[in-house]
């Protein structure tokens, strides 16, 4: 099933009528016949659509939507969707529209909310703000005309000058942050291309900008067409006009949350992949990908690994506390990642270990750059404000160099590692604050590499 729909409509006729029409489209749909007896037929609806033979009450809308938890749709007559509107629901929908119509407003209108993606976003300090500029609205048209008139009347509603764009120009340099797009569907139709290419162009480049497609030919294939390529709604070209004003702002709107929803959505997934990827208190990438980051570099010509540990790290969690435990290790990564620069890419491999991965490096350039790293985090303090107050110290790091050798004789990825595990050990053992290459016992930059320029 699609969802679960209650319609409450106190004419038993078209009541059962629409619950067949929907029943036949896979939605679950309970009926009732006013807000009382709706009420008592409890569950959980996605919407309520609501008909009557009369006005539609501002004071019945509210019932519902309070009493029941739903958006309500409104299915009425034109004459009446002003009147549906000023109730304030949810949407409008034409009680003759038929069966193809319905479905497609349905499936837009009911479409599923964005959700929190547990265990990988970050808890937020204030709700999620997709900011001014992404609340701009652009108005893609060839006709001067229609482009007067909309761009008045949104500006009347939304209190903002929307931008014009030609079809060619929106598609060779679509504006960043519009909060909604209005495509003009044209005068034989032609818009729904335009709508199709811009649906392409946002979704390539994961942007939640809302569509909306300006019908003037008011034909039931060209509007399900228009929802099924990717409009969030269908505005009848009409709605520029002043007398409706109220109902265009209402679309509008809905428009402009919809949008605001897409980017929230797609925000929380932008997170969610970063975060699987990298170290929220650093930055860098973390142990997952840096395995993935040395499979693609042995593949594709060898690399230097530089292991790295910061130098009595445990001492400064018992000292001034976890906190400044955390200030250490972000400021070791600043200072790691600038000093590798393009060289390389740098990553958290364990509490307080990092790790450098240098593409095509020979262990010359490896250790040099592995003795610039060492100076860089030593040069100079870090500042905390820990368990003890404010504090400046000065930190360390052991490092352990080891490449993965030439084409003929490169070695695994997993050999490469102990190499660079085991020579780190041999630099703590030596007394700290140490390059030490795999291949000998005797510290780095002892040899004079500290030289080589990088």
């Amino acid at each position: 099933m699609l969802a679960r729909l209650l319609i409450v409509d106190e004419n038993v006729t078209s009541r059962f009528a629409l619950k067949a029409r929907l029943t036949s489209a896979n939605y679950a749909v309970t009926t009732a016949p006013g807000v009382a007896q709706a009420i008592r037929a409890g569950g959980v609806f996605s919407a309520v659509l609501l008909r009557t033979d009369g006005d539609i009450s501002a004071n019945l809308v509210r019932q519902l939507r309070t009493r029941i938890g739903a958006p309500v749709i409104a299915l009425c007559s034109q004459s009446n969707r002003r009147a549906a509107y000023a109730a304030a629901a949810n949407h409008v929908l034409d009680e003759d529209s038929n069966d193809t119509v319905i479905r497609a407003r349905l499936r837009s209108w009911l479409a599923v909310e964005p959700v929190e993606l547990e265990g990988f976003s970050e808890p937020s300090a204030s709700p999620f703000d997709p900011g001014p500029s992404a609340r701009q609205v652009a108005i893609v048209t060839s006709d001067a005309s229609l482009a007067t008139e909309w761009r008045h009347a949104v500006g009347e509603n939304l209190g903002l000058r929307p931008m014009v764009l030609s079809p060619r120009s929106a598609m060779d340099r679509l504006p960043v942050n519009l909060g909604m797009i209005l495509v003009d569907g044209g005068a034989q139709g032609e818009g729904l291309q335009h709508l199709a290419d811009l649906r392409a162009v946002l979704s390539s480049e994961g942007r939640g900008t809302a569509l909306g497609f300006i019908q003037r030919r008011f034909l039931a294939d060209e509007e399900v067409r228009a929802l099924e390529i990717g409009a969030a709604e269908v505005l009848p070209g009409y709605l520029s006009a002043p007398k409706h004003k109220a109902e265009l702002a209402v679309l509008l709107k809905f428009l402009q949350a919809r949008g605001a929803d897409s980017e929230r959505l797609l925000a929380s997934v932008r997170t969610a992949c970063q975060l699987a990827v990298s170290d929220s208190l650093t930055g860098l990438i973390n142990r997952r990908q840096v395995n993935t980051a040395l499979r693609h570099a042995h593949e594709h010509g060898g690399f230097g690994l530089l292991m790295i540990d910061i130098d009595h790290f445990k001492s400064v969690n018992d000292s001034h506390g976890h906190a400044s435990g955390d200030t250490v290790l972000r400021e070791v990564a600043a200072r790691l990642t600038a000093a590798v620069g393009m060289h390389g890419q740098c990553g958290l491999y364990g509490g307080e270990e990092f790790v450098v991965i240098l593409p095509d490096a020979c262990e010359t350039v490896s250790a040099a750059i592995a003795e610039k790293v060492r100076h860089a985090v030593s040069c100079s303090s870090i500042e905390l404000d820990g368990v003890k107050g404010l504090a400046e110290i000065v930190i360390s790091v052991s490092i352990g160099v080891a490449v993965s050798g030439p084409d003929a004789d490169r070695q695994p990825v997993d050999d490469v590692l102990r190499a660079a595990d085991g020579a780190l050990l041999r630099a703590k053992a030596a007394g700290r604050d140490l390059v030490m290459l795999s291949r000998t016992t005797k510290a780095a930059s002892s040899w004079g590499l500290k030289a080589v320029a990088v």
